[in-house]
Protein backbone atom coordinates (compact mmCIF):
# COMPACT_ATOMS: atom_id res chain seq x y z
CA UNK A 1 0.00 0.00 0.00
CA UNK A 2 2.88 2.35 0.68
CA UNK A 3 3.81 4.68 -2.10
CA UNK A 4 0.46 5.49 -3.61
CA UNK A 5 -0.05 8.54 -1.37
CA UNK A 6 2.17 11.54 -0.86
CA UNK A 7 5.24 10.95 1.33
CA UNK A 8 4.73 11.56 5.03
CA UNK A 9 1.07 10.55 5.13
CA UNK A 10 0.13 8.14 7.91
CA UNK A 11 -2.12 5.20 7.28
CA UNK A 12 -4.58 4.45 10.08
CA UNK A 13 -4.85 0.80 11.05
CA UNK A 14 -8.17 -0.53 12.30
CA UNK A 15 -9.75 2.88 12.75
CA UNK A 16 -13.53 2.71 12.94
CA UNK A 17 -15.19 4.52 10.06
CA UNK A 18 -18.84 5.12 9.42
CA UNK A 19 -20.41 4.86 6.03
CA UNK A 20 -23.47 6.48 4.57
CA UNK A 21 -25.34 3.63 2.92
CA UNK A 22 -28.44 2.29 4.58
CA UNK A 23 -27.56 2.50 8.27
CA UNK A 24 -24.39 3.79 9.81
CA UNK A 25 -22.28 0.99 11.14
CA UNK A 26 -18.84 1.01 12.72
CA UNK A 27 -16.29 -0.90 10.66
CA UNK A 28 -12.54 -1.32 10.76
CA UNK A 29 -10.24 -0.59 7.85
CA UNK A 30 -10.36 -3.46 5.43
CA UNK A 31 -13.91 -4.56 6.22
CA UNK A 32 -16.81 -4.26 3.83
CA UNK A 33 -18.04 -0.68 3.46
CA UNK A 34 -21.79 -1.24 3.89
CA UNK A 35 -24.63 -3.61 4.58
CA UNK A 36 -25.76 -3.09 1.00
CA UNK A 37 -25.34 -6.74 0.08
CA UNK A 38 -27.87 -7.59 2.80
CA UNK A 39 -30.39 -4.89 1.92
CA UNK A 40 -29.86 -4.47 -1.84
CA UNK A 41 -28.77 -1.55 -3.97
CA UNK A 42 -29.52 2.02 -2.87
CA UNK A 43 -32.54 3.65 -4.49
CA UNK A 44 -30.63 5.87 -6.90
CA UNK A 45 -33.85 7.36 -8.28
CA UNK A 46 -33.83 9.66 -5.23
CA UNK A 47 -30.16 10.65 -5.67
CA UNK A 48 -28.55 13.27 -7.91
CA UNK A 49 -26.44 11.63 -10.63
CA UNK A 50 -23.20 13.55 -11.18
CA UNK A 51 -21.04 11.34 -13.43
CA UNK A 52 -19.80 7.87 -14.27
CA UNK A 53 -16.29 6.64 -14.83
CA UNK A 54 -14.39 3.39 -15.16
CA UNK A 55 -12.65 2.49 -11.89
CA UNK A 56 -9.47 0.66 -12.84
CA UNK A 57 -8.75 -0.44 -9.25
CA UNK A 58 -11.93 -2.55 -9.21
CA UNK A 59 -12.21 -3.07 -12.98
CA UNK A 60 -15.75 -1.80 -12.83
CA UNK A 61 -17.87 1.04 -14.11
CA UNK A 62 -18.67 3.40 -11.23
CA UNK A 63 -21.70 5.68 -11.11
CA UNK A 64 -21.52 8.67 -8.77
CA UNK A 65 -24.47 10.25 -7.01
CA UNK A 66 -25.03 12.88 -4.36
CA UNK A 67 -27.53 12.08 -1.65
CA UNK A 68 -28.76 15.53 -0.65
CA UNK A 69 -31.28 14.17 1.85
CA UNK A 70 -29.22 11.66 3.81
CA UNK A 71 -30.64 10.71 7.22
CA UNK A 72 -27.48 12.05 8.93
CA UNK A 73 -28.23 15.56 7.70
CA UNK A 74 -24.99 15.63 5.68
CA UNK A 75 -24.83 15.30 1.92
CA UNK A 76 -23.15 12.06 0.88
CA UNK A 77 -21.26 10.88 -2.16
CA UNK A 78 -22.72 7.50 -3.13
CA UNK A 79 -20.82 5.30 -5.58
CA UNK A 80 -22.40 2.25 -7.19
CA UNK A 81 -19.99 -0.21 -8.79
CA UNK A 82 -21.32 -2.29 -11.67
CA UNK A 83 -19.04 -5.26 -10.91
CA UNK A 84 -18.29 -4.60 -7.24
CA UNK A 85 -15.78 -2.41 -5.45
CA UNK A 86 -13.59 -2.95 -2.40
CA UNK A 87 -13.94 -6.55 -1.14
CA UNK A 88 -16.66 -7.03 -3.78
CA UNK A 89 -19.03 -4.51 -2.17
CA UNK A 90 -21.17 -2.88 -4.87
CA UNK A 91 -21.53 0.44 -2.97
CA UNK A 92 -19.44 3.08 -1.24
CA UNK A 93 -20.59 6.23 0.54
CA UNK A 94 -18.93 9.05 2.45
CA UNK A 95 -20.02 12.40 3.84
CA UNK A 96 -19.41 15.56 1.81
CA UNK A 97 -18.09 18.57 3.73
CA UNK A 98 -20.63 21.41 3.90
CA UNK A 99 -18.22 23.84 2.22
CA UNK A 100 -17.76 21.60 -0.84
CA UNK A 101 -19.68 22.27 -4.03
CA UNK A 102 -20.15 19.80 -6.87
CA UNK A 103 -16.90 20.82 -8.66
CA UNK A 104 -14.96 20.01 -5.46
CA UNK A 105 -16.52 16.53 -5.39
CA UNK A 106 -15.67 16.02 -9.07
CA UNK A 107 -12.09 17.16 -8.43
CA UNK A 108 -11.72 14.36 -5.87
CA UNK A 109 -13.37 11.78 -8.13
CA UNK A 110 -10.98 12.55 -10.99
CA UNK A 111 -7.85 13.19 -8.91
CA UNK A 112 -5.03 11.06 -10.40
CA UNK A 113 -3.39 8.64 -8.00
CA UNK A 114 0.39 8.99 -7.64
CA UNK A 115 0.85 5.25 -7.98
CA UNK A 116 -0.99 3.64 -10.92
CA UNK A 117 -1.20 0.45 -8.81
CA UNK A 118 -2.96 2.13 -5.88
CA UNK A 119 -5.29 -0.36 -4.15
CA UNK A 120 -8.32 1.94 -4.21
CA UNK A 121 -9.52 5.05 -6.06
CA UNK A 122 -9.03 8.67 -4.95
CA UNK A 123 -12.58 9.06 -3.56
CA UNK A 124 -12.05 6.11 -1.20
CA UNK A 125 -8.68 7.28 0.17
CA UNK A 126 -10.18 9.33 3.05
CA UNK A 127 -12.05 6.25 4.33
CA UNK A 128 -9.57 3.50 3.45
CA UNK A 129 -6.23 5.15 4.24
CA UNK A 130 -7.23 7.69 6.90
CA UNK A 131 -10.34 6.18 8.53
CA UNK A 132 -12.43 9.26 7.78
CA UNK A 133 -16.20 9.08 7.25
CA UNK A 134 -15.91 12.42 5.37
CA UNK A 135 -14.37 13.20 2.01
CA UNK A 136 -11.49 15.63 2.02
CA UNK A 137 -8.70 16.84 -0.25
CA UNK A 138 -6.08 14.47 1.18
CA UNK A 139 -3.52 15.40 -1.51
CA UNK A 140 -3.44 18.98 -0.19
CA UNK A 141 -2.29 17.82 3.25
CA UNK A 142 -3.78 18.99 6.51
CA UNK A 143 -5.50 17.05 9.25
CA UNK A 144 -8.17 14.43 8.74
CA UNK A 145 -11.52 16.19 9.25
CA UNK A 146 -13.61 15.51 12.31
CA UNK A 147 -17.05 14.01 11.87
Amino acid sequence: MAGFLSPGKRHHQGVGIRTGLAEYREIGRGESQSKSTEIGMPDVSKLKFICSSFCKQYRSEAKFYIDEAHASGLRHLVVVYEKGGYAGDPNFAAGIPNEWDEPAVLELIFWPMKDPNAPYPAWEVPARAFGSPMLYAWWKGGPVPDE
